[in-house]
């Protein structure tokens, strides 16, 4: 028997006390799935029959398929939304209590491969564009966990052990040239605590000339590692875009490897480090690997 496939739950939502449903939907033209209204009591049944009110006013759109590829279900999200974006951002840009954000929330089958958490450059453009936050709200992977490898035995830490790297290469790609424009980057390790630079032996890149920073760190969000790691960059953003501007086949991507050994991190962009990916034209990564075996029940 073949196995199941993942599936993808996909979310586009607007949020926050100054957000008028009824207003938001006249104005983009596009009927929610589902709405809340603060302090009233919760659309979902099982909640709305305890007594659960909405603890905040909120508009969405969203739907459930299989997909071995994050970034197909957030293209296809993105094509339902594309038509009116510019009503989406006006909205919430004179707003400033309002928020919006884009949520992908895998479910992996016991006997089934898992999917690829990517967002192409092209997702990363709209997103930017319209000036949303993205998440992943939690993996539900109901595969056994991963064997913990050697470099996280004795761990100890409860927070999740991430690698986040940038990787920049291809064709007409010059190391030297590189190197001159972002100032050959080897900065000092934060004076935080919590992680190091890293270097990779060249034999390990996945082109012939290619750059690649990495950094390990512990932090809950995905959004602080990344944001940590462009910070260096973004600073000589001016010199790596005319260098970038000129060599159109130079790509870069950001890969954010989430290895989950007893909490889990919070998966997200926020949208700076989301408009910081689109001045690069780069894409995206989240690479997960769970190692975390799930608690007994106390009971039992």
């Amino acid at each position: 028997m073949q196995p199941k496939s993942p599936t993808f739950n996909t979310t586009f939502w607007v949020e926050g006390d100054g957000l008028d449903p009824d207003e938001f939907t006249r104005f983009v033209g596009i009927q929610p799935t589902e709405i809340t209204r603060k302090g009233e009591l919760s659309p979902h049944p099982a909640s709305r029959a305890i007594g659960r009110k909405s603890p905040t006013t909120s508009w969405e759109i969203n739907f459930e398929r299989e997909s071995s590829n994050m970034d197909t279900e957030v293209q296809q999200m993105l094509a339902l939304l594309w038509e009116k974006r510019n009503e989406i951002r006006e909205y919430v840009q004179h707003r400033p209590a309002v928020r919006s954000g884009l949520r992908s929330t895998p479910t992996i089958p016991e006997a089934c491969l898992p999917p690829a958490y990517d967002l192409s450059a092209e997702t990363i453009q709209k997103l930017a564009y319209l000036g949303c936050d993205f998440s992943m709200d939690d993996v539900y992977d109901y595969r056994p966990p991963l064997p913990l490898p050697s470099h996280l035995e004795g761990w100890s830490e409860d927070n999740p052990f991430l690698t986040t790297s940038i990787w920049v290469g291809g064709e007409g790609f010059d190391l030297e040239e590189w190197k001159a424009c972002v100032k050959d980057i080897r900065p000092d390790p934060p004076e935080n605590g919590k992680g190091s630079w890293l270097e990779v032996p060249q034999s390990q890149a996945e082109f012939p000339l290619l750059w690649q920073l990495t950094r390990s760190s512990r932090y809950y969000s995905t959004d602080e590692a990344v944001r940590e790691i462009l910070g260096p960059l973004w600073a000589r953003r001016e010199a790596i875009n005319a260098y970038l501007t000129q060599r159109p086949r130079v790509t870069g991507n950001v890969r954010c490897r989430v290895e989950i050994v007893e909490d889990r991190t919070v998966y997200e962009l926020l949208p700076a480090t989301l408009q910081q990916l689109a001045f690069f034209g780069w894409a995206f990564r989240f690479e997960v690997r769970n190692y975390a075996l799930e608690e007994e029940d106390e009971d039992n």
